[in-house]
């Protein structure tokens, strides 16, 4: 091959570069939900507008979402009455944790949700990935089927006679956003939170 063959050919190779284009991450905090002993303390089984504050406070805290681990989730009208409650004021659920053929395995039913949450969003290209998540429930979940992995920054006991109070909502916050339990720190947490009822929540888009 002569030196101006070689050149003319050089000149008609075209160099393709590929990039391959990285998807961000985009962190989601949420909220394991039961509502038997945290937003419903009545044999009537209404949800009671005060324990709901104290939620709303704890989402608009963190920016947190909600899937239901509770039993109403199992009663499709009951769910549906938690879910418009919560949507009055702007806390999104994105679902349900699925129903476990064994008996007190609440927290293995969270953590099949998650990796069920995990496969979807890889399988449908989206960039959502539960990086914290914390279950709020009066059951001692500890104790159930799967709860060894239930550590004290996984969940939130209440007391079943007073359910979400404020002070439940501040350990929620705490715990989502990792700050620190010390007494002085709580002092900061709750005067940041005073009237924060009163405006709109945040809830995932």
């Amino acid at each position: 091959m002569t030196s101006s063959s070689a050149t003319s050919e050089s000149k008609s190779t075209t160099t393709i570069t590929t990039t391959t284009t990285t998807i961000n991450e985009v962190p989601v905090k949420v909220i394991f939900l039961d509502v038997d002993g945290v937003l419903c303390l009545n044999e009537y089984a209404t949800l009671e507008q005060p324990l709901l504050q104290n939620l709303s406070i704890a989402v608009e805290n963190t920016g947190a979402c909600v899937a239901v681990s509770s039993d109403w989730r199992l009663f499709p009208s009951k769910f549906q009455e938690l879910c418009r409650a919560l949507k009055l004021r702007n806390i999104r659920v994105i679902g349900k944790t699925a129903v476990s053929t064994k008996d007190n395995a609440r927290p293995q039913e969270i953590f099949q949700f998650l990796t069920t949450f995990h496969a979807r969003m890889k399988r449908q290209s989206k960039p959502f990935r539960i990086t914290r998540w914390l279950a709020v429930d009066d059951r001692a979940l500890n104790f159930e089927e799967g709860g060894e992995k239930m550590t004290s920054r996984k969940f939130v006991q209440t007391d079943p006679a007073k359910g979400l109070t404020f002070n439940v909502a501040m350990e929620i916050v705490n715990k989502l956003n990792r700050t620190s339990s010390s007494s002085s720190n709580s002092k900061v947490v709750e005067r940041s939170l005073i009237g924060a009822a009163s405006s709109g929540t945040t809830s995932c888009n």
